[in-house]
Parts: structure tokens; C-alpha cells; sequence
């Protein structure tokens, strides 16, 4: 863990990770304005978190979490969480929105995510957040 870095990364950097992300049933899309957060062990992508926000509306949608396996159980992602979160209050958002799998909902629910309502068709949860 010690040579784990993090730092905003191109979405070039992350497709890397596209085989394993679909394995976990993650989507990885690169929308307009996303912002890319990762983490890496000696230029080794191994996580990411994007953030996507509307500065007019101040919203942002968090999108394509993961880690890879053999790096989890690390505090890898809570960092990189932490992070984004970090980053939209200095952008000063005041609601945030997510789909989240099960894997990853609790980490949303311990930084004040609500779920909301069931993806159709999905075991992912829409979760929601007012920054005050």
C-alpha cells in the first residue's frame, strides 16, 4: 500500500481496467465533464472513482467505482471516495446521485448517500445526497 498514489487520470488510463470492471458487473462509460480519480501502485492503474458535475445546476453524478481485486481490503477505495467527495464540495455541489451495487452501497450510506429506489432490472440501488 505504500506505493499506492492518487490522482486525477485519463480515461485512457482507466479502459485498461475494462476486463476486470466487467467482470464485476461495473459499466465504464466516459461521459461528457467526467473527472477521473485513481489510484495507482507504480503507475499501475488499480482503482477509480469519476465524478461527472453541472456546474449550473450544482449536481454531480458519481459513476464507475471499483478496485481491482487483489487490491481490496486496502482503504484503497474509501480514499478515493473520500477524495471525490472532497472534490465536489470544493466545487460546492449540493446534490449528489449514484446507482451503486451492493458491494459498494455501504461505503455511500456511511458518507450520507439515502437509496432511494431499485434500478429496474439490476441489483443496483439509486442513492441520493444534499450537501448542506
Amino acid at each position: 500500500m505504500d506505493n499506492i498514489k492518487n490522482k486525477v487520470v485519463a480515461f485512457d488510463q482507466v479502459k485498461i481496467l475494462g476486463k476486470d470492471i466487467k467482470r464485476d458487473g461495473v459499466t465504464l462509460a466516459n461521459p461528457p465533464g467526467a473527472i477521473w480519480i485513481g489510484a495507482t501502485d507504480d503507475d499501475k492503474i488499480v482503482g477509480v472513482v469519476c465524478i461527472v458535475i453541472n456546474s449550473k445546476t450544482k449536481t454531480a453524478r458519481y459513476k464507475s467505482d471499483f478496485v481491482l481485486k487483489d487490491y481490496r481490503k486496502r482503504g484503497i477505495y474509501r480514499k478515493l471516495f473520500q477524495l471525490r467527495e472532497s472534490f465536489v464540495r470544493m466545487k460546492g455541489v449540493k446534490t449528489a446521485t449514484a446507482f451503486c451495487s451492493f458491494m459498494s452501497i455501504n461505503c455511500y450510506v456511511k458518507y450520507g448517500f439515502v437509496p432511494q429506489r431499485r434500478k429496474v432490472n439490476t441489483d443496483n440501488v439509486f442513492v441520493k445526497k444534499v450537501y448542506v
